[in-house]
């Protein structure tokens, strides 16, 4: 609402007095030449008050933003103090969007690091399986046998265990190859290779030690436990390894084909006392040589 001040009134009432003389003397020049003059005098007033009032206005802002405010605000305390919470309020939902954002950011961030360690986890062990493995057997390979076999010996040595080595060899390999080819040569050692895995424990070492010789060191296994688990390969082996030629490798076996049959020798620690496991395996070794003179398709114990 405008509110008149003092000047206004008495200008207000200043024109009310000159137009009055006017309607007294009547129209004259010299009268109208002075309702002229007055209002003249009052715009120039007016754009000196509004000129004044700007000035004002300009040092007002001016001193708010340094913090020295010269002039009382127009606002109650209660709108600064409701403002000043509107304010505060829209920082603080800011902020919280802003912590939001980044939370979303770092949950990102951190399933992608999640899943990039399960790669990494994978290929891992997909290098190290393959640094290992045998791929036509699946056993273990000869690095890893003489690695983990000396682990293996150690553990049983310091707990005064029992670890059985068995040794087996292929018998008439070359003849299997010669007969069938050699894509049959690998089917057997494969063949082998899954007999050997669902034979044995998962504690027991099964590697390829090469060609068609293969090693098994078995922890805390007896000679007599160990022998029981030989006789069973070998008879599993001659039973199932001419079904698996004629379905995996397309082939008729005729009544004069030699089929391949396992020899295999046997060695343990606390029967045979070796003092390395570099000698228990040339027991073993021995113990093989000793089961193929004797006709092969058998088992020999070391001594």
């Amino acid at each position: 609402m405008y509110r008149a001040s003092r000047h206004d009134i008495i200008f207000t009432i200043g024109f009310i007095c000159l137009l009055g003389l006017i309607l007294f003397c009547g129209f004259q020049l010299q009268t109208i030449w002075l309702m002229v003059l007055y209002l003249q005098l009052w715009v120039f007033w007016k754009i000196y008050q509004d000129r004044r009032y700007l000035k004002q206005t300009v040092h007002l802002i001016t001193s708010l933003r340094y913090a020295k405010c010269e002039y009382p605000l127009p606002i109650t305390p209660n709108q600064i103090a409701n403002k000043l919470i509107h304010e505060f309020n829209l920082i603080y939902a800011a902020l919280d969007r802003e912590k939001i954002n980044a939370n979303r950011a770092q949950a990102g961030i951190e399933n992608q690091v999640w899943h990039r360690t399960q790669d990494l986890n994978r290929q891992l062990k997909q290098v190290s399986r393959t640094a290992s493995v045998d791929d036509l057997s699946g056993l273990s390979n000869r690095k890893y046998l003489n690695l983990k076999s000396h682990e293996l010996f150690d553990k049983a040595v310091e707990s005064g265990t029992d670890l059985c080595m068995i040794m087996i060899d292929v018998d008439h390999f070359k003849e299997t190859n010669d007969q069938w080819g050699h894509q049959a040569g690998d089917k057997v050692i494969a063949f082998i290779g899954e007999l050997l895995r669902a034979s044995t424990r998962s504690s027991d070492l099964c590697a390829r030690f090469g060609g068609d010789e293969f090693i098994l060191v078995l922890p805390d296994c007896s000679a007599k436990q160990g022998l029981s688990l030989a006789d069973r390969i070998r008879r599993m082996f001659a039973r199932e390894v001419e079904l698996y030629i004629k379905d995996h490798c397309r082939q008729t076996i005729c009544e004069t084909d030699i089929l391949p049959r396992l020899s295999i020798g046997l060695a343990s620690l606390l029967r045979d006392h070796p003092l390395t496991i570099e000698q228990l395996k040339q027991m073993a070794d021995s113990a093989l040589y000793k089961a193929k003179g004797n006709g092969k398709n058998r088992i020999a114990v070391y001594g």
